[in-house]
Order: C-alpha cells, then structure tokens, then sequence
C-alpha cells in the first residue's frame, strides 16, 4: 500500500523513507569498489532510435521528442522519394462513359 502524497508532505523525510515502497540500493546489492551509480543524457538520435526499438512509429517518435518528422526520418536512416509525397492524380475526365448497348430494346 503507498503513501498518499499529503502524508509524505507532513512526515519527516527519516520516516517517509522507511514508508516507501522503494528498496534501499544499499540492501540490495552490496558497494562495488570503484563503482560510481550516474545517469547519461541521450541524444536526440539515440532517443529516436531507443524508442524505434520499442517499436512505436516514427510519428510516435516525432510526437514524443517534439520534432518533426523529417528530422525523425533522418535520425533512423528513412528516406523518403520525391514521388511518393506527390499527391494522386484525379481520373483522366476524358474517359468516356460507358455506351448502352444496341440490343437493349427501345420503348414506346
């Protein structure tokens, strides 16, 4: 069960930790001479391509990294032809329309 956060507000920090349901790091594994617990700020290109691997889209990722999708494109090597954004040209209007048949008979 947690913690409601209007507790945690009101409890000294000593008592909120051993309320949590977090493990304390230093039970859990034993200190590892020389060992130093950091993080590491991804790029954006390595953010595109951790989240490809997730698979989400790269719209999704375009979404989520606030870029847009050609910078995204870039980031995982997708080229994109001129001719597929081009749009679909509409029916030829000089097609004729389809002619009735002689054989159908004609009415008084």
């Amino acid at each position: 069960m947690s913690t409601p956060v209007s507790d945690l507000l009101s409890t000294p920090a000593s008592e909120a930790a051993a309320d949590s349901a977090a493990p304390d790091l230093a039970l859990v594994a034993p200190a590892t001479p020389g060992f130093i617990l950091s993080t590491v700020d991804l790029s954006e290109a390595a953010q595109a391509l951790s989240l490809q691997e997730q698979d989400n889209t790269p719209f999704e990722i375009a979404q989520a990294l606030g870029t847009s999708l050609a910078t995204v494109d870039g980031y995982l090597g997708i080229t994109v032809s001129a001719n597929s954004t081009a749009p679909v040209p509409p029916a030829s209007a000089t097609q004729e329309a389809p002619t009735q048949s002689s054989t159908i008979p004609n009415r008084p």
